[in-house]
């Protein structure tokens, strides 16, 4: 069955169709790429603030080693040395922050109802 086979009627309300659709995927299609670019920024985003922290950790554990506070890395013992470790020491906050976090909302979520 060819196009102008059909009958007027079905030409119209295909025609007709075709536009509304053609839009709704022109549509979805810019949403989705939208998505997918706002999802990289704020990945790109956390991760700067991930560097951020480990180089602000990493210059505050040098001025702390260099002040006499903390003893250079090569006379700790090796068995406790990742410990001393500026990303390590960063990251022990962040689990504990995490661990804490998901609590602290439970508790806001159970006092507004």
């Amino acid at each position: 069955m060819k196009f102008r086979d059909l009958s007027i009627r079905w030409k119209v309300l295909l025609i007709t169709l075709a536009g509304p659709v053609l839009a709704a995927s022109l549509l979805a299609w810019q949403r989705v790429d939208d998505i997918r670019s706002s999802s990289e920024k704020a990945l790109i985003d956390k991760s700067k603030t991930i560097v951020l922290m480990a180089e602000a950790t990493r210059n505050q554990m040098s001025k702390i080693v260099d002040s006499g506070i903390t003893r250079p890395f090569d006379t700790l013992d090796p068995s406790k040395i990742i410990e001393a470790v500026p990303i390590v020491m960063a990251m022990h906050p962040s689990m504990l922050k995490n661990q804490a976090t998901p609590s602290a909302c439970r508790k806001s979520v159970r006092a507004t109802r």
